[in-house]
């Protein structure tokens, strides 16, 4: 199971909330090709830092959310 970024919730309203999260690692890649074939490149590339191809050579925990647009 994939763990989630732990938060705390400064206010809400109407359904929305402002969070505020603890220090971390954000991942980001962008990729050419249409939608699906763009997930499963960009997915290769950031499973591959979080296995520890990375300047650290370290591994990274995988957290969620992991988004795609």
């Amino acid at each position: 199971m994939t763990a989630h970024q732990p938060y705390e919730t400064l206010r809400g309203h109407d359904g929305v909330e402002v969070r505020r999260y603890p220090e971390h690692v954000l991942a980001e890649t962008t990729v050419e090709a249409g939608f699906e074939d763009a997930g499963n490149r960009a997915f290769r590339i950031l499973f591959g830092y979080i296995s520890g191809t990375n300047q650290a050579e370290q591994k990274v925990a995988m957290t969620a959310p992991v988004l795609q647009d």
